[in-house]
């Protein structure tokens, strides 16, 4: 193709009218023809139009720089101009006033042939739907003149529709995901044994914190693209933190401890943190995705459904029975198995009230005196004597009889005065003839309806009141599916004193403000966002828990004797992780429930207010209660696996069993 350069433009077209070329080089004269209106002034449409065989045909439609269509009240219409001396007009797509409509002496002749969105003509009347269109001449002698005296608008550059990879261009990348830090100061964390004093702990997580920060600020050039990988102070002292703890916790030894934070220590020195393990150690710990694109974080990391190597969940139900263990052992260790007599109950009585209920604060040491019962109209130690309590929430390890160390809560020396203050004094109560005499021991009830019942895991909260430490919340889970059972809040028998947040998880807004159960007629749903609904006993709580037992249901749990004692059940089948991760020692030392999630699961729990002042959640306790003993099912498959045990369908078979024989083991 050429450009014409206008050497045509006065050479009238051989084709005169009969021309359908839409950029014709030649000259076309315009006709002037008026247009057709018909007198009842309706649309007629274009089959009964009558065309002038001197009008010349329209123009064919040519695109335009300025949009035609423009949407407006659900119809389309399309805007153009009027060659000539008035100015161009915007044409509506549904009715034209009487100022809008050209005359007819103005109107060119396709003016008496209407063009309509759907492809039919139309002949242009007052009240009915009109398209005006120019010949592709005249757009292009008067386009400039038309673009001044449009609205900015219309006259500027119109962008395509985006699409779904243009928006996705276009988007920011999304920002990467830290783990959040601990903000609660450089002081080692409590943990259940610690292998030397505080004092030493603190000296050699200053100098871990001081080896970190040296290896943190020699790689900020390194990666000064990638802030990312660069902790801040607050991260500094989280990461000497979780590499103290981890080690305190695996080494109870103290040479072992030294020996390993030595290493430790030496891990971040210039010779062995190079650039390359120190990208590999942030984005491993910090961050979840190496990539550093599109990072997301994932407080818990659920134990992979393949973990344990059996394929079905009654494979690992079958299992799970090796892992049981007797109710001798369960009395070795401390356990109720046996409900206490109308005697020693009775003996217990007497003896409180000779002492005149007198008590020992849990939490403080305090003597102090609690009346049950008591109703004082001023509210002012009505329940308890000796006014508030001052006390350590955090506890310091006890070694042979004698405590060493600092108090975990605020690192302050023992013997110093409390660091939190509450209204009453509290006691709690161990024996199980003063437990059986608030609520008697109940042994788990044979059902006969047919219904199967498989493992539950539990965990239960409990509350201080004026008749010790009470059951307040009570969870049971499924297992392995961790499906909710039974969610509910409990009415103590006696008056709450303190419910005990840091630990329980309940508090006084969400106690007081719970619905009864199955209010309404409604039951449960244990949704997200769901209130618990509160039940009014620890016997009705029960009653509840019994109703997903039977006397061979493996009930599973974290020092499941205190949740156990909680809700006076003596149940035969009862698996407690505290025996399957035993501790060094031995008992009556127990790792925390926390400690054994962070070790065997990598998983935070206990943390939902970062210092933990809001608590525990039983339903996490529970969850993590649940895997722990799913990872002892894998190993205990592993071991039963090496010493012949084979599967035949869901059966366990002996190593001895032949494949043509019956027998075996399954729940």
């Amino acid at each position: 193709m050429f450009s014409s350069r206008g050497l045509f433009k006065d050479v009238p077209c051989p084709s005169k009218h009969e021309c359908t070329l839409p950029n014709c080089l030649f000259k076309h004269e315009e006709a002037s023809v008026e247009p057709k209106v018909t007198s009842d002034k309706s649309q007629v449409h274009n089959s009964t139009a009558v065309r002038s065989s001197e009008s010349p045909p329209p123009a064919k439609r040519r695109r335009l720089d300025t949009p035609e269509a423009i949407r407006q009240n659900d119809t389309y219409i399309r805007q153009t101009t009027i060659q000539g001396k008035q100015p161009p007009q915007k044409v509506t797509a549904n009715v034209l006033s009487h100022d809008s409509q050209p005359s007819s002496q103005q109107a060119p002749a396709y003016l008496a042939h209407g063009f309509s969105i759907n492809g039919s003509s139309t002949i242009a009347s007052e009240k009915s739907s009109t398209t005006i269109r120019t010949p592709a001449s005249s757009a292009r002698a008067n386009r400039s003149d038309t673009a001044a005296k449009q609205p900015a608008s219309v006259t500027r550059a119109v962008s395509p529709p985006p699409t779904s990879r243009t928006q996705k261009a276009s988007s920011p990348p999304p920002k990467p995901y830290r783990k959040p830090a601990d903000k609660r100061g450089l002081n080692p964390r409590q943990i259940e044994q610690s292998p030397v004093k505080f004092e030493t702990r603190h000296a050699y997580l200053k100098k871990l914190h001081k080896q970190i920060e040296d290896a943190n600020n020699r790689h900020r050039k390194d990666f000064s693209t990638q802030p990312e990988l660069i902790l801040s102070k607050e991260e500094l002292e989280t990461q000497a933190l979780d590499d103290e703890e981890r080690i305190a916790n695996a080494y109870p030894n103290p040479d072992t401890y030294k020996n390993n934070l030595a290493h430790r220590l030496a891990f971040y020195t210039p010779k062995k943190m190079t650039a390359a393990i120190w990208k590999d150690t942030i984005t491993t710990t910090w961050l979840t995705n190496p990539n550093l694109a599109t990072l997301t974080f994932t407080p818990q990391k659920p134990i992979d459904k393949a973990a344990t190597g059996l394929s079905t969940e009654a494979q690992e139900v079958t299992v799970l029975k090796h892992l049981r263990t007797g109710l001798h052992q369960h009395a070795k260790h401390g356990y109720i198995i046996k409900a206490p007599d109308e005697k020693a109950i009775s003996a217990v009585r007497a003896l409180q009230k000779s002492n005149g209920h007198n008590e020992t604060c849990d939490r403080c040491g305090t003597r102090f005196q609690v009346f049950p019962g008591r109703s004082d109209p001023s509210g002012q130690g009505r329940l308890t004597t000796k006014g508030p309590c001052r006390y350590h929430w955090g506890r310091i390890p006890r070694y042979n009889g004698a405590t060493r160390g600092n108090f975990p809560c605020c690192g302050s020396d023992a013997g110093t005065e409390g660091c939190q203050l509450a209204d009453h004094h509290v006691f709690k109560v161990s024996d199980a003839a003063r437990l059986a005499s608030l609520l008697q021991f109940k042994e788990t009830p044979h059902h006969n309806d047919g219904r199967i019942r498989g493992p539950i895991v539990f965990d239960c909260e409990m509350s201080y009141t004026s008749r010790g430490l009470e059951l307040i919340r009570l969870t049971a889970l499924s297992w392995p599916t961790h499906t909710t059972v039974l969610d509910i809040l409990v009415r103590p028998i006696g008056e709450i004193l303190d419910f005990n947040t840091r630990f329980s998880g309940v508090n006084a807004d969400m106690y007081l403000s719970a619905p009864d159960y199955g209010h309404e007629g409604k039951p449960p749903k244990y949704g997200p966002g769901e209130p618990l609904q509160i039940v009014a006993s620890p016997a009705a709580a029960r009653d509840l828990l019994f109703d997903h037992l039977d006397p061979d249901t493996p009930l599973l749990g974290h020092a499941i004797d205190n949740d156990l004692n909680a809700c006076r059940i003596i149940h035969p089948f009862v698996i407690d992780t505290v025996l399957l991760y035993p501790h060094p020692k031995g008992l009556p030392i127990r790792y925390k429930l926390r400690d054994l999630a962070r070790v065997h699961l990598d998983r935070r729990i206990q943390e939902n207010s970062g210092d933990g002042s809001e608590g525990h959640d039983s339903k996490e306790d529970s969850a993590a209660t649940g895997d722990l003993v799913r990872k002892k099912v894998g190993q205990k498959w592993e071991e039963l696996k090496r010493s012949g045990w084979w599967w035949k369908g869901e059966m366990l078979m002996p190593p001895g069993a032949a494949k043509g024989l019956k027998g075996g083991s399954s729940l």
